[in-house]
């Protein structure tokens, strides 16, 4: 990796110091706010449920059908940090603009389809066979949840214009900023307090809406009026179309989503299988999940970073400095997984009895098989932040099709098949499901180093 090219070149040594620097500046408030993201959702849970058990799980049906759609969509406009990131490095701030209003108009465009569906989610609850005690306050709550599809899909948008520009902290203060309203709007309209209508679930749904909104109107009067954001006008004449990179952000992002909706699948997958097994096991595979989530979202926030500065250099034909890049991107979130391992492995007791009370029934095997899986699920998030960082790289040199097709036949055939086996057919139980995702997302993360390697063959080493 980035020792070979030191070989060749011992000036590599202060470039990598400077890009592991510049990456770390994109990542670390992009991992806080993916952080802070997650805090919101933990609130919306913690309010809801003092509501009732009913509305807790209504509120958990209408949520896993808005986000399987809004993955997909949001995967889509995400092409705007290839695009964009790539034109800035070329010096052509006038598309790097116009991708980002293009991708506006696609969130748009794709919000009005995603309406229309979520607004008969009642037809899929059914079909799904959900209770019927769960139906009505489900679509209740989706009937007013859904409409910060399109506030939160523009706001995506933005947010990827600043992952591109290589200057993403002011997402971490509104996304701080959206912590305290989130929690402001659920205590005025979910109970009734200081003088609002007391609304329940529809309450929640209406929070997060306003919240979504909030947040973007802030996100916009930043890029208006803050250097360098205000430089690229990206508002202005927002109402002019550009088919070329509208049809490009499809064609780029479609994948994208594709393949951030396939791993989903797989993980709602072993969620079922979990659940077929019995209650402690499916108890002691959420708390696993959980806790990776967490790693996760570090995860993620360096796999962004690393599609921006890829891009960077891609768009300035830095070669050398796309390898220097990728090659950084993918030792920093192994480091970041790694140091999350021996922290697990030595507090994986205490950890796993964060998330459940000791003296509540079956608590102790419940523990006990979760302290398992919290090992196995940090050996498995080392391979997927490594995953996270390759497919950060391709998307950054426009490669997103062989991604998909891989998360095709590992995430979807491998996987979700080897979990079924080993958990069903060959009586491992749930530690057989966590194996088969480990062998999904290994298979994920060897073929996409793979295409990498492939990839940085073909274009040149010196910079043109």
């Amino acid at each position: 990796m980035l020792l070979r090219l030191i070989q060749k070149d011992p000036i590599v040594i202060g470039k990598a110091k400077e890009e592991y620097r510049k990456l770390f500046k994109i990542a670390f408030p992009l991992c806080l706010g993916h952080l802070g993201h997650m805090a919101i959702g933990t609130t919306d849970v913690l309010m809801i449920g003092q509501l009732s058990a009913e509305a807790l799980a209504a509120s958990a049906i209408s949520i896993s059908i808005f986000y399987t759609l809004y993955l997909l969509l949001t995967g889509t406009i995400m092409a705007i940090t290839p695009v964009a990131s790539q034109a800035i490095g070329a010096g052509q701030a006038r598309t790097a603009r116009r991708a980002v209003r293009q991708g506006i108009w696609v969130a748009l465009t794709v919000s009005a389809p995603a309406l229309f569906i979520l607004w008969h989610t009642e037809f899929i609850f059914e079909v799904t066979g959900q209770t019927e005690s769960l139906i009505a306050p489900a679509k209740e709550y989706m009937h007013t949840y859904m409409w910060m599809m399109i506030p939160g899909l523009i706001f995506d948008a933005l947010v990827y214009f600043t992952v591109a520009l290589g200057r993403p902290k002011p997402i971490l203060y509104v996304t701080l900023i959206g912590i305290a309203a989130n929690a402001f709007f659920n205590y005025c309209l979910i109970f009734g307090n200081l003088g609002a209508p007391e609304l329940g679930l529809a309450g929640a749904g209406i929070s997060s809406t306003l919240v979504t909104t909030l947040m973007l109107l802030i996100t916009a009067s930043i890029i208006l009026t803050r250097l360098p954001y205000r430089r690229y006008h990206v508002f202005s004449r927002i109402w002019r179309p550009d088919w070329e990179l509208y049809v490009k952000i499809y064609r780029m992002g479609l994948p994208i989503g594709g393949g951030m909706l396939l791993e989903q699948a797989m993980y709602s997958v072993s969620v079922l299988l979990a659940g077929r097994l019995g209650a402690v096991e499916a108890a002691a595979h959420s708390i696993g999940m959980a806790i990776i989530n967490i790693i996760y979202m570090f995860s993620m926030g360096i796999s962004d970073a690393t599609t921006s500065r890829v891009g960077n250099n891609f768009g300035r034909k830095n070669f050398m400095g796309v390898q220097i890049a990728g090659y950084a991107g993918l030792s920093l979130a192994l480091l970041c997984s790694s140091l999350a391992f021996v922290f697990v492995l030595i507090f994986a007791g205490p950890i796993t009895s964060a998330f459940m009370d000791d003296s509540l029934p079956n608590a102790e095997l419940v523990l006990a098989l979760a302290v398992k899986i919290a090992i196995i699920g940090m050996i498995f998030e080392i391979a997927d932040a490594g995953q996270l960082a390759l497919k950060g790289s391709l998307h950054g040199i426009s490669d997103m099709k062989v991604p998909l097709y891989t998360f095709i036949l590992t995430y979807t055939i491998v996987g979700t098949t080897t979990a079924y086996l080993l958990s069903h057919h060959f009586n491992l139980g749930v530690i057989g499901i966590w194996y088969g995702l480990l062998t999904g997302v290994l298979l994920t993360a060897f073929f996409l180093y793979l295409r990498f390697q492939y990839m940085m063959r073909k274009i040149s080493y010196e910079p043109r």
